[in-house]
């Protein structure tokens, strides 16, 4: 008998993001249902989010420099974006 098991590489909910120039803050969510269970993202709109603000010079927060994390702003704004 075998027992499969699969993982989900990668499969994240929500990345954050962070202008290291400005500071401001963008969450890039993947898609829920009406229960707030994470929905397949087959359009990959959280990954089309999160590769729109890199290119527009935001970073993830987890790939920041400790330079950039020193000069970020103790307080920045803080903008959730969902698209559906």
């Amino acid at each position: 008998m075998t027992i499969g098991v699969l993982i989900l590489s990668g499969c994240t909910q929500s990345t954050v993001l962070v202008n290291p120039k400005t500071g401001e803050r963008v969450t890039c969510r993947a898609p829920t249902d009406k229960g707030g269970i994470v929905a397949i993202d087959p359009f990959g709109k959280r990954e089309n989010c999160v590769q729109q603000h890199e290119a527009a010079g935001f970073v993830q927060v987890d790939n920041l420099t400790p330079e950039q994390r020193a000069n970020l702003n103790s307080s920045p704004q803080t903008i959730t974006i969902e698209r559906r």
